[in-house]
């Protein structure tokens, strides 16, 4: 079969076109496809990572949030007290009471449970301590605020005042010579509350 030039021309165009939609079909999208599996892979990657980082993240904030909470049990397990602890307590108000100028007198008991704290179980682990005070005013407001100071929590459950006058300075029981105390002194019982800490069990690695 002998084909004109302008035939040659069409076959040549024809087998141009079959082989480049042959090379397309072979090469390129497989290509394309194979990007698009790499771009969804690649993103799938940075999603992963960008969690990692948040993780990473709220792993460092974790941290210093427990160390955070790890101080504030440190501070608050010292604020009560052990029981190798409570003669330096005592020791700490005599201390106290020398500084302020007061006469003091210290007596101890341990709170008795009522009948609704015993049928409820209820758990406190505490002495009552009441400070008999005498002496000056200023000198109480220095006590109070020293004691407020303390690195062990107390709970001031109740405080009474008598201020001493010409008329009840002689009906006093209290010796007036030995405590000094003289017109315009006050009086004061102080009933404060001191938690005594659990041994077992309180620690926080």
């Amino acid at each position: 079969m002998n084909l004109n030039t302008r035939q040659k021309i069409y076959l040549n165009l024809v087998i141009f076109l079959v082989c480049f939609i042959l090379i397309i079909l072979c090469i390129f999208f497989p290509l394309i496809e194979r990007i698009k599996r790499e771009s969804v892979a690649f993103q799938e990657a940075r999603g992963r990572l960008s969690v990692l980082r948040e993780e990473a993240v709220y792993l460092v904030q974790l941290k210093k949030d427990y160390e955070s909470v790890r101080d504030d049990f440190a501070r608050f397990k010292k604020a009560f007290l052990s029981s190798d602890e409570i003669v330096d307590f005592i020791i700490n108000l005599e201390e106290i009471a020398r500084n302020t100028n007061l006469y003091q007198e210290i007596q101890i008991y341990t709170p008795q449970k009522s009948k609704l704290q015993k049928e409820e179980g209820f758990q406190e682990n505490s002495l009552e301590f009441i400070l008999k005070l005498e002496g000056e005013f200023k000198d109480l407001v220095n006590y109070m605020a020293y004691l407020e100071n303390m690195d062990y929590y107390t709970e001031t459950e109740e405080i009474q005042i008598k201020r001493v006058n010409e008329k009840n300075l002689s009906s006093l029981k209290r010796n007036q010579k030995e405590h000094n105390l003289s017109s315009g002194d006050i009086l004061t019982n102080l009933k404060i509350k001191v938690y005594l800490r659990e041994e077992k069990n309180d620690s926080m690695e």
